[in-house]
């Protein structure tokens, strides 16, 4: 009798043990529930230095500051966590709680946000604040919720632009030019159209092909090229054209986020609006600096320049109008084309 009364308590014991060390793998806080800790990783490919990243710091601070420490926020940059693709599958699965992608990325699962990459759409930065700014750009960017993802903030790397080593004196000197062009198919289908012959070389190969004359120039925006030294290859020359933009999207696991009390909800949001808002004005910011800095000879298109460059390349938008009509649907689209001012006939 003693020996099975001894067996029973032993029992009762492991029960509460097993229960205590968390067997169960639902860890999320029941909703309201203020008093539990959650992390809140928030991965990038780009270095520490770049705008949209270096707003993270501001973020966590915040974030921390004012939910007393029950949410911890932990940053990495550079790629620690895994290239872009990778990065967006992770916060997907909810492997990570965030991360910063390009819109780009994401489109490859959703091809309405190409709408985005519309040719020589966004030529200055009240058109980039307009769109970023608007209950348009929300809607659009609710076709990845099904992915597990919210949108949460969107900012921008920067206008893409020419950088030469010769100078181009007009839109006809385009034609022929070798320049290296990311593999993507929105690029190609842009440079194809504007005259150049696009080379996609791995980026890193960039500075040796301009140094070897493999390549005339190469595509990005002022800041990076700046940062780069890339007058040290022998370039001199840009036009800043704007023909892509470098869409940069804050992503969130919806099933994350959803798990937190509405307090820290609002707070985590708010930080990442505050982080987006802030990158974009700044990008633009440095972009304008290297500009005026006098190290390369930037060209800013002229309205009637922009014009023939949008003329040039309808044939891109008519792809991604034809396509975007089934999807987001015609009115949609010209109200989007109103709040750019990109005139297009429909």
């Amino acid at each position: 009798m003693k020996k099975s009364i001894s067996i029973l308590c032993i029992l009762v014991l492991l029960m509460g043990l097993l229960t205590g060390c968390g067997g169960g793998e639902d860890t999320a806080q029941p909703a309201g529930d203020t008093s539990g800790d959650y992390l809140l990783r928030i991965a990038t490919a780009s270095a520490e230095t770049q705008p949209y990243t270096a707003v993270l710091y501001d973020l966590e601070k915040t974030v921390e500051e004012q939910t007393e420490g029950h949410v911890q926020v932990e940053i990495y940059p550079a790629a620690q966590l895994g290239g872009e693709e990778d990065m967006l599958r992770k916060t997907m699965t909810g492997t990570i709680e965030s991360c910063i992608t390009s819109v780009a990325s994401i489109a490859s699962y959703k091809s309405d946000l190409y709408l985005l990459y519309t040719p020589f759409m966004y030529s200055t930065i009240d058109a980039v604040k307009t769109v970023a700014g608007s209950d348009m750009l929300v809607e659009l960017m609710g076709c990845i919720n099904d992915l597990g993802l919210t949108h949460v903030g969107i900012t921008t790397s920067g206008g893409t632009t020419f950088a030469t080593k010769d100078e181009l004196k007009s839109l006809d000197d385009f034609k022929g030019l070798k320049l290296r062009s990311p593999s993507l198919e929105v690029y190609l289908n842009v440079y194809n159209a504007i005259g150049v012959s696009p080379t996609p070389i791995p980026y890193a190969e960039v500075f040796t092909a301009l140094q070897q004359g493999t390549v005339d120039g190469f595509e990005n925006s002022l800041t990076t090229i700046a940062t780069g030294n890339y007058h040290e290859a022998g370039v001199k020359h840009v036009w800043a054209t704007n023909q892509i933009f470098g869409w940069m999207d804050y992503v969130v696991n919806t099933e994350w986020l959803e798990s937190l009390p509405d307090e820290y909800k609002t707070i985590v949001l708010d930080a990442f609006a505050a982080a987006a808002d802030g990158s974009l004005q700044s990008t633009w910011d440095m972009d304008m600096e290297v500009a005026e800095s006098g190290v390369y000879n930037v060209h800013f298109p002229t309205d009637e320049e922009l014009a023939q460059l949008q003329a040039m390349t309808v044939s891109v938008t008519d792809g991604y109008v034809a396509d975007l009509k089934e999807t987001v649907g015609v009115d949609f689209l010209k109200e989007w084309f109103e709040m750019t001012n990109y005139a297009y006939e429909f």
